[in-house]
């Protein structure tokens, strides 16, 4: 009988035994697993009566037919491991080694069987059956610090959007950090960047989403931190915005005239440009780089933090000031425009005069109230006198004559008027605002001083002078003598030229004394 027949009646003796063995268990109840002996060198081996008892319950391989025709038993589940012959070699006749050439240890039996208990897939790399069990969700990581739920990830993504700036990019005008595309939880804070005039700082305070500019800044950036309650906090940083200078703007530098009229309550923008202000604010100084200084205003009136100048006074005022543009660059102002103020009295309601003359030892005033009453004085501090002294003047004076138009406030401003006298031969030459006199006799003349619907009439008592002449001022008369004086032009002259002769003869008479 050759070696292959041997193996075959070997195999069907064996597996014989086996099935014989497992029906005798099962009818005793004697719970017990049978191993199949297995060509296999991770089979467990046999005992003296051919049959192992083995707890690890190894499962059974792939196997051929089996021989005699008996039927076919194999378990396809599980494959066959790389290498594996599954041929009729001698080396199937082996004995079964006693571990796994892997280095697993050897199965030990168990002498008391119990119910296998439920365990997780086994994953022994050799081929064996895995055993189901149950599955559990895990539970939720919990926080190690309170037993709570697990902390957001420091690590995770922030939901970040976007931030850009909108508005008109000339100075003085409000710009706004616009943001785009954050949860709708998010909060925001801000941080604006200057450049220019020497500055590229980021600028203290400037913590909102508006940002005004000045005089002086070429570019501005923001960047803003957008903080959410589950997802920390990211910065995005915006592009530069360029800013040029508004021309038309008076504020550059600029001076403005303001004329208010004495009693009229007015209201005069004393802005950088027309229309709303936005987030500029205004304030006066003394000086151009001075502080804030509302004192420095004209009494009545107030300028608002939109840079309207309103109030109004009854008393004529010149006012010297400043407007400051304060800014998110310049919070303590940016110097803006020059402002002088004018008061204006109100319509004149009625006149005043001053008829004044002066020699080299006295000086005389006289001022003439709207009903002609007049008041002298020889001070020209101390406006006051008699007032009964009259206003009488030699012939030879040559007075001056001011006139003062008062508003219904009290408030006098010089009046240019047109002068005339009741002597038709009196000379009038006006000089500025003051106007001069020259009489032609000694009489009484009254001067007339009239502006609009206003006038002031003037009497003056001229008296004669001794020797005066009654030709016009300025003229000589006959005889030599002179104008006002009735000096005899003939005797200093005769006494020049003797002198003169007298004098030659001495230096003639030195000369020859010095030749001898």
């Amino acid at each position: 009988m050759d070696q292959s027949c041997t193996s075959r009646i070997r195999r069907a003796a064996t597996i014989g035994t086996a099935i014989a063995l497992v029906a005798t268990s099962s009818a005793f109840g004697i719970g017990a697993t049978v191993a199949v002996a297995d060509e296999s060198p991770t089979t467990a081996g046999t005992t003296a009566g051919g049959v192992a008892a083995d707890t690890t319950a190894a499962p059974p391989t792939t196997r051929d037919a089996v021989a005699g025709g008996t039927g076919t038993t194999a378990d396809t589940s599980t494959p066959e491991r790389p290498g594996t012959d599954t041929a009729d070699t001698p080396a199937n006749d082996a004995p079964a080694q006693p571990s796994d050439p892997a280095g697993a240890p050897p199965a030990t039996p168990d002498p008391a069987p119990a119910p296998a208990a439920p365990s997780a897939p086994a994953a022994d790399g050799h081929g064996g059956t895995p055993q189901a069990s149950p599955t559990t969700a895990s539970p939720a990581a919990a926080d190690p610090t309170d037993g709570g739920p697990a902390a957001a990830d420091p690590a995770a993504a922030v939901p970040t959007g976007t931030v850009s700036i909108a508005g008109d990019r000339t100075t003085w005008h409000t710009l706004t950090a616009t943001t785009d595309g954050w949860p709708a939880d998010t909060t925001f804070t801000y941080a604006w960047t200057i450049d220019g005039a020497g500055r590229n700082q980021v600028v203290d305070g400037a913590t909102t989403s508006h940002f005004v500019t000045d005089y002086g800044v070429d570019r501005v950036r923001v960047a803003v931190t957008g903080t959410t309650p589950d997802a920390g906090s990211a910065t995005v940083t915006s592009d530069w915005a360029t800013i040029t200078a508004d021309a038309a703007s008076p504020f550059n530098g600029g001076a403005r005239t303001v004329d208010v009229t004495a009693g009229e309550r007015v209201s005069i923008p004393l802005q950088a440009f027309l229309g709303d202000q936005g987030e500029l604010r205004y304030e006066p100084a003394a000086t151009f780089d001075g502080t804030a200084d509302p004192s420095v205003l004209p009494a009545g009136f107030s300028l608002s933090a939109d840079g309207v100048l309103t109030g109004s006074s009854t008393s004529v005022e010149y006012a010297d000031f400043w407007v400051l543009g304060v800014t998110s660059a310049s919070p303590e102002g940016s110097p803006g425009l020059h402002v002088t103020f004018r008061m204006h009295q109100a319509a004149p309601v009625s006149l005043r005069a001053s008829v004044w003359s002066t020699s080299a030892t006295t000086y005389d005033v006289w001022n003439v109230a709207p009903d002609g009453s007049t008041v002298h004085s020889t001070s020209p501090e101390v406006q006051a006198g008699d007032p009964a002294a009259p206003l009488r003047l030699p012939q030879t004076a040559e007075p001056y004559v001011d006139v003062v138009q008062f508003d219904r406030y009290g408030n006098g401003e010089p009046a240019a008027v047109q002068v005339s006298s009741s002597v038709e031969s009196d000379t009038v030459t006006s000089e500025a605002l003051s106007h001069r006199l020259r009489f032609a006799h000694a009489s009484t003349h009254v001067i007339t001083a009239t502006t609009g619907a206003l006038s002031i009439s003037i009497p003056i008592e001229v008296d004669p002078v001794a020797g005066a002449s009654t030709a016009t001022h300025g003229t000589g008369s006959g005889g030599g003598r002179l104008a006002f004086t009735g000096a005899d032009t003939s005797g200093p002259l005769a006494w020049a030229l003797g002198l003169v002769a007298s004098g030659a003869g001495l230096l003639l008479l030195r000369l020859r004394r010095r030749r001898a």
